[in-house]
């Protein structure tokens, strides 16, 4: 028993690790945190005006602007990540843009009317929206959005909260966008700490054919007390 129970530890720590090692080896297609002060050639601003300080990029714009990386057309299954604070205006995080902005799908932080919601454009640059929820106004601080496409799962996430999840066909290419718009009179303010793009196109490691596993039968893992796999095991992409 005490051999089958050494297995059975090793199963779940091997689990952990596996989840560990893709969390920590997920390739970053685009990281800019502007500490040098400059901003990469693969990050293109459109409209509105810009400047850094003290490694933060801050955006203003008067109608609406746009932070593009045009060489993710290619991009399939990825996270987009900001790290942002939103003086006035909204901000929408868009993964899977195609030839123009009415396409893909989004993560509204729409402050001016104080809701967030995950959609999906169409080709009229009508919106289908999966869900909506309310805000609770012009956060004062720092906050960190998610959104991830990953095969025909979306998912959107604040501060590592999931907000909303969605299954959709539509779209299963395209590169990221974060667009900044402002309110009814007032200029949109954002700024931004970093902001990267990471590959999710990540394959879990075969663990059948370690020995250890494999010697340890099922029902000897269910009847020892000490050890509950499904309880230690948890999964995270990076932040």
């Amino acid at each position: 028993m005490r051999k089958r129970r050494i297995y059975c530890i090793v199963f779940t720590l091997l689990l952990i690790w596996v989840h560990s090692s893709l969390a920590q080896d997920a390739p970053v297609l685009f990281e800019a945190n502007f500490d040098d002060g400059t901003i990469p050639e693969s990050l293109h601003i459109q409209y509105g005006t810009h400047s850094i300080s003290d490694g933060i990029l801050s955006y203003a714009v008067d109608n609406g602007g746009f932070l593009v990386i045009p060489d993710g057309i290619t991009w399939t299954n990825y996270a987009l990540e900001a790290r942002l604070r939103i003086t006035s205006g909204s901000v929408w995080l868009q993964a899977r843009t195609g030839g123009d902005l009415c396409s893909g799908y989004y993560l509204t932080m729409n402050l001016n009317n104080d809701f967030y919601d995950l959609s999906m454009a169409n080709a009229d640059c009508d919106f289908s929206v999966f869900e909506s929820r309310e805000s609770a106004g012009v956060p004062s601080d720092w906050l960190t959005a998610r959104i991830e496409v990953n095969g025909n799962q979306i998912t959107a996430y604040i501060d590592d909260e999931a907000l909303f999840t969605a299954t959709d066909d539509h779209y299963t290419v395209g590169y990221p966008t974060i667009n900044i718009f402002s309110g009814d009179d007032d200029p949109a303010q954002v700024d931004f700490d970093v902001i990267r793009v990471i590959d999710l196109s990540v394959t879990t490691p075969d663990v059948e054919a370690t020995p250890a596993v494999e010697a340890t039968p099922t029902a000897d893992i269910e009847s020892t007390p000490e050890v509950s796999p499904t309880e230690t095991v948890s999964v995270e992409l990076p932040v």
